[in-house]
């Protein structure tokens, strides 16, 4: 009947404001809640059965379970009786307008009373009516609370740009390589100072991905590296692949970093609208950070990481392999005596066969620049196992002198190296497992098994190649056992010949020699059937090396390395029958007119090159001995191991 009053009872929710989330379900008593029991008390509510509900200072949020409107319309639907709501003001529901509607509908639906004290506001009339007024005024306040919030965070967004800048710490978590100190600058706000172990750390892997580790520059991927901090013990952060391409990438190690945050989406994780993106973007921030990474170090690194691991190029014939896993043993070393550039690596498959060869870098015509009219090709298996048993006496003499030198190693720090490795192992299973429960679950429900098979083994092969890198690692460090350990060999020749075998069945370990002891090969003649290279190589190694401390198993250089010019020469057939032959007397020359060898000043005492094959060597009569007679020495050519694998054919690639 109209006019009749509308009794809304004796009973009342009382909403007060708290810190954080953890006091929302806690009963806190202050002042506040103190005059809002007074208020109700004026009003005649009872407030002895009060109900109070706290909410945080940015007010209820719509559907969180503990600190949302939640909380109020679930104890309403438990506690009919309770029908009023009193509040300070209206921030203290939200300060979020469309909250504040959502409120105001189910207020009106369910005829339940608000009372906003500061203001003097009632939704309801005392008929439990809400006229036009009240809902402008309630719309009005709540748009006054939205802008209230609104100023309030770009006052604090504003204000946390600005410390960032200064380089001050704000919420987050601690970048790795820095610590937080308080400098008493703002309070009890932290700066970022420099983790001078942690820096040390971040330094070694940016020099490892530049340079490679042991400057071994096949050896620069960010999992290879996260190995080998597990196997240097280094800190546990760096032992993930995705942390060291994270550290790689972070602009911050140069003292700067411009922040592009993401947030949380309230439309989709408060509000439920699962049509929307988890994530939205979030306020820039520029903030400063302590030095650890020069410029020109940080630039190279990016470029590395923007490049490409592999490339391939198809013609009709050929294609081409340009990946970085190829570890190409003369690289850098040989060069063209007419255009200077160096041979560049080829890995060429044609009909299916391996042709991997070393091609003038000259060939290639550059824009503006003249193609070399000299360029040649060069067998890569041939003269990689020429150079080798050119240098095999040197290393055999080297690795001798690095046992006699090194009296004893610490073979604990191998073994516990190969120990962490191998707790690598654990991981690899974790991950196989977790496959196959994948698997099996999506092969129970999925419409397409082939699909699913097919993810499953490319998965598969991706752990596989993550095992396999262990695998080499855990083998490089039992290499270097088996080296330094005496007990595993009955004398020093045995384990010296098993130390040389180890060389000759590595590509990367006989480049690291190779680039030791070797300066620079020139190829220069091509006759049908020989090859001619001068070879600059190292000849003081005693003065230049100290055999008792060692380089991952090299010896370190300690003082100017001085050089000297050998002539290499190589004669081979359609067989593959290869001799090869090194002059190494300091009188003997090479005249580039004649294409031919001659002995001191004397351009008439020369010698052809199929005539330096002919030489007796093993002469032991004087008076038949030639003018080279004791410069020339056979070479024990023998084609290396570890190209069996690659090159399937038996042809030789001129």
């Amino acid at each position: 009947m109209a006019g009749k009053l509308y009794d809304f009872g004796k009973d009342v929710i009382l909403i007060s404001r708290v810190s954080t989330p953890e006091q929302v379900l806690t009963e806190v008593s202050n002042q506040q809640i103190d005059d809002l029991k007074s208020y109700a008390s004026t009003l005649e509510y009872n407030v002895e059965t009060a109900k109070i509900i706290n909410s945080i200072e940015s007010g209820f949020l719509k559907e969180d379970k503990k600190t949302g409107w939640n909380i109020v319309t679930d104890f309403i639907a438990k506690n009919p009786q309770y029908k009023t709501i009193i509040c300070t003001e209206m921030s203290r529901l939200s300060r979020s307008k469309e909250i504040l509607f959502h409120i105001e509908d189910f207020l009106c639906n369910n005829k339940i009373q608000l009372i906003i004290k500061d203001i003097n506001f009632e939704l309801f009339n005392r008929f439990g009516e809400i006229d036009e007024g009240k809902d402008i005024i309630f719309s009005l306040y709540a748009s006054l609370a939205a802008s209230e919030m609104r100023q309030k965070q770009e006052r604090f967004i504003r204000a946390r740009k600005q410390y960032r800048k200064l380089g001050y710490s704000i919420g987050g978590k601690k970048l790795f390589g820095y610590i937080r100190v308080c400098d008493g600058g703002l309070g009890k706000k932290k700066k970022y100072v420099i983790d001078e172990d942690e820096a040390a750390l971040i330094r070694q892997i940016f020099i490892w991905y530049a340079y490679g580790i042991d400057n071994d520059l096949s050896r620069t991927s960010a999992s290879t590296i996260a190995l080998k901090c597990r196997a240097e013990g280094y800190h546990e952060h760096l032992h993930s692949k995705r942390n060291i391409l994270k550290i790689l990438s972070d602009t911050a190690y140069t003292g700067l970093k411009i922040s592009h945050n993401m947030r949380k989406n309230p439309e989709y994780f408060n509000y439920k609208d699962h049509t929307k993106s988890k994530y939205i973007e979030s306020n820039s921030y520029e903030n400063t950070y302590p030095r650890i990474i020069e410029d020109s170090l940080f630039e190279l690194v990016q470029h590395r990481l923007s490049l490409t691991n592999t490339h391939v190029t198809t013609d009709e014939s050929s294609s081409r392999d340009k990946s970085s896993k190829h570890t190409s043993v003369l690289a850098k070393i040989i060069k063209c005596r007419f255009c200077n550039s160096f041979f560049i690596p080829d890995y060429r498959f044609k009909d299916g066969n391996p042709k991997f060869v070393y091609r003038d870098g000259g060939a290639r015509a550059a824009k503006g620049l003249r193609k070399c009219e000299h360029s040649m090709s060069i067998s890569m298996r041939m003269i990689d196992s020429a150079v080798w048993a050119f240098i095999k006496e040197m290393v055999t003499d080297i690795t001798a002198k690095q046992r006699r030198a090194k009296t004893e190693v610490n073979r604990a720090e191998i073994l516990q190296a190969i120990s962490r490795l191998q707790d690598g192992y654990k991981d690899i299973d974790l991950r196989y497992k977790s496959a196959n429960v994948t698997f099996e679950r999506m092969m129970s429900r999925t419409q397409d098994p082939n699909a699913t098979i097919s993810t499953y083994d490319e998965k598969l092969a991706v752990i596989d190649r993550d095992k396999q890198k262990i695998d080499n690692e855990i083998a490089a460090y039992e290499r270097k056992l088996a080296f330094f350990d005496n007990s595993n060999y009955d004398n020093l020749d045995k384990a010296i010949a098993a130390n040389v075998c180890l060389i000759e069945g590595s590509k990367e370990e006989m480049q690291r020699y190779i680039h030791l002891l070797v300066k620079e090969i020139i190829p220069l003649y091509n006759p049908k059937n020989y090859y001619v290279f001068q070879v600059t190589a190292l000849v003081n190694a005693d003065e230049a090396l100290d055999y008792s401390v060692d380089d991952a198993g090299l010896p370190i250089v300690v003082s100017e390395k001085h050089d000297g010019v050998y002539y290499l020469l190589i004669k081979y057939d359609y067989r593959n029958n290869i001799k090869a032959r090194v002059i190494n007397d300091n009188l003997c020359n090479w005249d580039i007119d004649s294409n031919s060898f001659f002995v001191g000043s004397n351009h008439s005492d020369n010698y052809s090159v199929s005539q330096i094959f002919d030489i007796n060597v093993e002469e032991k009569d004087p008076t038949k001995f030639c003018s080279l007679q004791q410069s020339v020495r056979i070479l024990d050519f023998k084609f290396l191991d570890f190209y069996d694998e690659d090159l399937r054919s038996n042809t030789m690639d001129k």
